[in-house]
């Protein structure tokens, strides 16, 4: 038998994001155990529940060989962990992911360096010009560039990599074969195409759920050496990437912003709290040269500066990244139009209407914001609840002690995502979550 399908069929039992995984793989050795033991041997595992223990006795593999047999149509590889192309980084993760899906060209995980680069999707000019020039400089110096193919900081890092003949890896919070935002197939198509990578734990057809993207976020860290933070604010889901990064060690950058710029309050709170500063991506790269001599080229990622300031809009950036911004390029105006606010007023009231029906809405940059850190119980959504009312005050508790409210990982993980950015409740060092 193809252990593939093992490895498929255990995925497939365990939300991604789960530590159920390793603890398995921990107490029964391999994925042809677990497979082949019986529902008793599961209810001796104290760490496993009645759903898992339920899902785990079903040994029906048809579903893990449609998968496989998709992903060998369509030219899918499938890296089961454990195998020789297994990112090795990812194997410091608590939780790493059982199966990963990859379209396109490997690169040398193991050996080479990587960046992550990320931030708002509601990026001003100075942050649509600053990941632009990051990605490009980044590249030029020999790192790959990882992201999240998201709308913003995250897409524009990309194309500007891309644009420097250089490689990048964009990790999906959706199926493989799901492109979203849908604006970025052309991007997607571009990063296959140059030789880059589309990687993503979530089986084909999985819809771009806001609970998945914290989950993803561990992999765009865990993928890379260090993480690099453009343009955020204090809200921005950015700052869950950052709080990943440090978690796992990895070495964590910050842009600086304008001090009264809304959309820098989150890096430049980054960097009094100790990030790096990152003025150029010389400022990364010269971190890593003597550990990546054989790819990292200083005199190729030294900055001189794309435009001075007061310039106009920059000549070096692509035409397609210097039309207008939808969201306002600085949140920082004391004082708005009386016609800006009526325009933001309609904006925000279409996009209510619209959100019943957009999967993406809760991972949503200004969907987050709506929650304020004067924390309101009467707010919190019927998820958000459950989560709230199980946790015990004060008591660190882990995402399985979190399991009994009855919901399922990918949705508990986006509730604990919203009651940190609250502040009802504090994330400690691994992956404990504490109810204030």
């Amino acid at each position: 038998m193809d252990e593939r399908l093992l490895w498929l069929w255990l995925s497939l039992k365990i939300p991604a994001g789960s530590r159920v995984g390793e603890k398995l793989l921990s107490r029964f050795g391999d994925v042809q155990t677990i497979y082949d033991s019986e529902r008793k041997a599961f209810s001796s595992c104290e760490f496993l529940n009645h759903r898992y223990i339920t899902a785990l006795s079903d040994k029906d593999l048809t579903e893990a060989e449609n998968i496989l047999a998709w992903c060998e149509k369509y030219k899918v590889l499938v890296i089961t962990k454990g195998s020789e192309n297994y990112p090795k980084t990812l194997n410091t993760l608590q939780n790493p992911p059982l199966v990963l899906y990859a379209l396109g060209k490997l690169p040398e995980f193991d050996t080479n360096l990587f960046i992550a680069v990320v931030g708002t999707r509601s990026m001003s000019e100075y942050g649509r010009s600053t990941a632009y020039e990051m990605g490009y400089r980044l590249a030029s110096g020999g790192a790959c560039v990882v992201s999240g193919l998201a709308r913003g900081i995250d897409s524009t890092a990309q194309i500007g990599c891309l644009d420097a003949n250089g490689v990048t890896v964009a990790v999906l919070g959706c199926g493989i074969n799901v492109v979203y935002p849908k604006e970025n197939r052309p991007l997607m198509k571009r990063i296959v195409d140059s030789g880059g990578l589309i990687l993503t734990e979530y089986p084909p057809d999985t819809p771009p759920n806001g609970s998945n993207f914290p989950v993803r976020n561990r992999l765009i860290c865990g993928l890379c050496q260090g993480t690099i933070v453009v343009e955020a604010d204090k809200k921005s889901g950015a700052l869950i990437t950052a709080r990943e990064a440090i978690m796992q060690g990895r070495d964590l950058f910050a842009v600086p912003g304008r001090v009264r710029a809304f959309g820098s309050s989150g890096t430049n709170a980054l960097i009094k709290d100790g990030a790096n500063v990152a003025l150029s991506a010389f400022d990364v790269l010269e971190n890593y040269w003597f550990l990546y001599p054989h790819c990292i080229n200083l005199n190729a990622a030294r900055q001189s500066p794309f435009h001075t300031e007061n310039a106009g809009p920059d000549p070096f950036l692509p035409r397609e990244l210097i039309l207008e911004n939808e969201a306002a390029d600085d949140n920082s105006e004391p004082v708005k139009s009386e016609k800006k606010k009526k325009s933001m007023k309609s904006t925000a009231a279409q996009k209510k209407a619209e959100e019943k029906n957009d999967p993406i809405a809760e991972e949503d940059d200004e969907q987050v914001a709506e929650i304020t850190s004067s924390f309101d119980t009467s707010k919190l959504s019927p998820p958000e609840r459950k989560v709230y009312d199980v946790m015990i005050p004060h008591k660190p508790m882990s995402l399985d002690d979190l399991s009994s409210c009855g919901l399922s990982t990918n949705v508990i993980q986006g509730a604990l995502t919203l009651l940190e950015i609250a502040g009802a409740i504090e994330v400690s060092p691994g992956g404990f979550f504490t109810r204030k």
